[in-house]
């Protein structure tokens, strides 16, 4: 028998090779099973909700794992942080029904990618916000008018890495806007699922669009096109942080995801 569990994790992304685990390389993935194998020796590779890439960081990322014998969720979150590093955190640990069907639960993601435009560098967001040098004139109205286009359910093989393996391009993007912050300027995204890269190659087209080097009609017709030649460049890793996982609110473990209006 065994006892399935869920929990909330946060992490730095800059010291690792991405969440999905690698042979002799850093990741979120492997420092949770040597975790976790400290406390049961034989237990299975745990899961995560996205496989966020190098670099990325999350606040949010939604683990899931079993356990061979029965634990107290408090004490077993404690037990697991004892043998993690200060840059990734376990927020919560919730025991799940043996049927939790977890990658079904999933409703939502939210991703934030964080700029700062022109003026000087904040050393203290060089690992956390992509700086891009230049003078800029912002027009969130118009940018986020503009951005609605690529909202909604669409073939989204125009801002799809080439190494991409998911078996289907259509995902559907429920929001995507852009908002001021103390810092420059946040980009966030929420969706039901996402293609490798997508979101970075969307921040990287949008800042060609910010520049003035694509317009409006640029960014309808390269959706439309399907082509990953014609969309702008990959934003850097750094920038983005996976902020927050929606369940399915039957588990009793999330809020309900609110689709944003037309």
């Amino acid at each position: 028998m065994s006892f399935p569990y869920l929990a909330s994790i946060s992490y730095v992304g800059t010291q690792y090779s991405g969440f999905q685990i690698q042979p002799a390389l850093p990741t979120i993935q492997g420092m949770l099973w040597g975790s976790l194998k400290n406390l049961e020796s034989t237990i299975a590779l745990p899961y995560g909700a996205s496989r966020t890439d190098a670099g990325v960081h999350a606040q949010d990322q939604k683990i899931f794992f079993k356990t061979e014998k029965s634990w107290d969720s408090a004490v077993l979150r404690k037990a697991i942080q004892a043998y993690l590093p200060e840059d990734i955190q376990i927020n919560t640990v919730h025991s799940v029904p043996e049927d939790f069907a977890f990658r079904k639960a999933i409703v939502a993601k939210r991703y934030c990618y964080r700029l700062s435009l022109g003026g000087r560098r904040n050393p203290m967001e060089n690992f956390h916000r992509w700086h891009i040098p230049g003078s800029f004139q912002l027009d969130l109205l118009r940018i986020n008018e503009v951005l609605k286009c690529l909202c909604g359910t669409h073939d989204f093989s125009s801002f799809r890495a080439s190494e991409c393996v998911a078996p289907s391009p259509i995902k559907t993007l429920y929001r995507f806007e852009a908002l001021e912050d103390d810092q420059g300027l946040s980009i966030r995204f929420d969706g039901n699922q996402f293609l490798m890269h997508q979101v970075r190659i969307l921040t990287g087209t949008l800042i060609e669009f910010i520049k003035n080097k694509l317009s409006a009609n640029d960014l309808r017709s390269i959706l439309a096109e399907k082509d990953r030649t014609r969309s702008g460049p990959t934003a850097p890793p750094h920038g983005l942080t996976l902020e927050k996982i929606w369940l399915d609110p039957k588990t009793g473990l999330s809020e309900p995801f609110e689709i944003p209006k037309a």
